[in-house]
């Protein structure tokens, strides 16, 4: 490239950036070998377990591109206590940079349990989408009463989509988080112990105002967001935390 354009200062780019660039092409895909040999090991598990659910999708070149998968155990787990369902994915967990999508909930013993997995290319909706669809299928058509997640809006757009009646709800980490950088940590503090100590919506709904009031944060915008919401998001933990009474 240096002779072609007869000087270095005549490149409009440097040579990592033609490194970064043609590694994150590479891995955008699991190609090759490596893609046969996740196959072949998921396949021979469906051999033996007759409820394995295995879907994919490949590329206009072949190459595979989404991956999804549920075993026996995922089956059994999601059909007894898939009411709540938590829907997660990491950012680059693995060398070919594919996000890995959790869906997992909680045990008769507060124990996580997951019911399924998949890799994605994108996170956007419809890849989502897709997950969500293989979990319905592969658990025979149920669908979950309440679904927790982070504020990804394409993770949001896919519930509604797949999941119409479900309860839709932030995770209670997320909550904790926007309260300890907005009202700070002694706030968040309280909150946790309202969380904690009350078990109805109308017992938290009372703790809520005196928790604001205690810190003056009552007319504060982003207090007011929680609040349009807080009676929501406090029966979903409700809901999660007696998950056997659901």
């Amino acid at each position: 490239m240096t002779n072609r354009a007869r000087s270095i200062e005549e490149i409009p780019y440097l040579k990592n950036g033609i490194g970064n660039h043609l590694y994150k092409h590479k891995h955008e895909q699991v190609e090759g070998v490596d893609a046969k040999a996740v196959l072949a090991y998921l396949w021979g598990k469906k051999d033996v377990d007759l409820t394995y659910h295995l879907r994919y999708t490949e590329d206009d070149e072949g190459r595979l591109e989404n991956l999804f998968w549920f075993d026996k155990t995922s089956h059994l787990d999601y059909k007894t206590f898939g009411h709540v369902l938590a829907f997660d994915s990491t950012y680059k967990c693995n060398e070919y940079n594919k996000k890995l999508v959790m869906l997992i909930g909680v045990n008769h013993n507060l124990k996580t349990v997951t019911f399924g997995c998949a890799l994605v290319v994108h996170e956007n909706e419809a890849s989502f989408i897709w997950v969500l669809e293989q979990l319905v299928e592969a658990g025979d058509g149920q669908k979950p009463e309440t679904v927790v997640i982070d504020r990804d809006k394409a993770m949001a757009n896919a519930i509604e989509v797949i999941f119409l009646e479900a309860r839709h709800r932030l995770c209670l980490w997320h909550l904790i988080k926007s309260m300890q950088s907005n009202g700070g940590s002694q706030f968040a503090s309280g909150f946790i112990k309202c969380v904690n100590k009350y078990r109805t919506p109308k017992d938290f709904e009372v703790a809520w105002q005196e928790l604001v009031s205690h810190y003056g944060v009552q007319h504060r915008k982003w207090a007011l967001d929680l609040c349009n919401d807080r009676e929501k998001w406090a029966e979903a933990f409700l809901r999660w935390y007696f998950f056997v009474g659901i």
